[in-house]
Order: structure tokens, then sequence, then C-alpha cells
């Protein structure tokens, strides 16, 4: 063996073991819109949400995640238990549906470093929902979208 491939062989080696795998699913997740529900609070920052209207009576919400580090079993093991699905709470008397992600998510760590996670939603909306609002990225006020 030459010199060269021992050499190209070591570099290869040495990058493959510091690279740090990522990891990137998407999932779905359907939410029944309550009789009457006109108003959506989403409180998710509105750069990660995207809003399309639909037919229907069903809220879809299709969530694409990255995380820094990880596997894919890793990053479906977060996911079926629940770490990026929007929880869903209604105010029958201001006819207002409100989703949130999971509050207090606690730090992901992955051999000892934190791994930073990305999620983007994906929601389409019944053509009944009059009013959308999202959560700011700028500051603690809303946006609405229609």
């Amino acid at each position: 063996m030459s010199l060269s491939k021992i050499v190209t062989f070591f570099l290869f080696f040495t990058i493959s073991i510091n690279l740090s795998a990522q990891a990137s699913q998407k999932t779905p997740q359907l939410v029944t819109l309550p009789k009457g529900i006109t108003e959506l609070h989403i409180q998710a920052e509105s750069d990660r949400v995207q809003i399309v209207k639909t037919k229907g009576s069903r809220i879809s919400i299709e969530t694409n995640i990255k995380i820094s580090a990880g596997t894919m079993p890793l990053l479906k093991y977060l996911i079926d238990n629940g770490r990026y699905a929007l929880a869903a709470k209604s105010d029958v008397h201001q006819n207002t549906l409100i989703l949130s992600p999971q509050k207090n998510k606690k730090v992901l760590l992955i051999k000892g470093e934190e791994c930073s996670e990305e999620v983007m939603y994906k929601i389409h909306i019944p053509a009944s929902v009059k009013y959308v609002k999202t959560l700011s990225t700028s500051n603690d006020n809303s946006i609405a979208y229609f």
C-alpha cells in the first residue's frame, strides 16, 4: 500500500469519526375542530409556522423536525413520545382553539453535548376558521393571518 493511500484512509477515518449524525423526519397530526370555533391561536413562533386554508372540519398538522445530533431511532422515539406534538385546548366561550407545543421541554443532550432541534409546522386549517394568530418572532406580540 502506498503512502498516499494510507494518508487518505487515515484522513477519511478521522473525519468520519468526528462527524455528528443528523436526523430529520416529517410527522402528521390531526385535530378535530370543535363546533363553533372560528379563531385559532398557535403558540409557536410565526417563522416556524406555515398556514394553509383547506376544506373540511379537521386541522391537519405536518411537523418537520431536524435534530443536529442523533439517529433516526432516537428521533422516532422522541416523536412517538409526543415531544413535537401540538396540544389542542378549546375555549367555547370565546370560540377559540389554542394549539401549543409542550412547555418545559428538557434540553436534549447527546453524548454530553446539547442537541439543537429545528421544528417547523405546516398547518392546514378549515375555511370556517376566520382568524389565526401566532407568536411574533421579534417580540411577545402576535401576528394575525386572517
